[in-house]
């Protein structure tokens, strides 16, 4: 198992790491628009979504989970810790091959 970690920088950039140094690491700014940052999760037929949104009017950013669709919610850790000035941290423990990939553009067309 490995651990991704999401969090926001600054009012525009949301994004994060994994402790598998392969993975790299991923960022996306939204260019201080407040729109919604979104990934997708996924190893074998399992998936969801992380999502950030910088707090318009709370000048801080909002961060949580959704599921693709119906069904079954994976059974992975997920859990909050303290991060800094602008944002909590998401962790999530998930499968070696879990991929993460920035599916913010077809969100929005959605």
């Amino acid at each position: 198992m490995k651990q991704l970690q999401f969090f926001g920088y600054g009012d525009d950039t949301f994004g994060g790491g994994s402790t598998n140094p392969a993975d790299g690491e991923f960022y996306r700014d939204n260019f201080a628009s407040t729109k919604p940052i979104v990934y997708r999760i996924s190893a074998g037929k399992q998936s969801f979504y992380v999502v950030g949104q910088y707090g318009h009017g709370a000048g801080t950013w909002r961060i949580g989970v959704q599921m693709p669709d119906e069904g079954e919610f994976p059974s992975w850790r997920i859990w909050y810790e303290p991060q800094h000035e602008y944002s909590p941290s998401i962790v999530l423990e998930v499968p070696d091959d879990a991929t993460v990939v920035d599916v913010t553009e077809a969100m929005e067309e959605k």
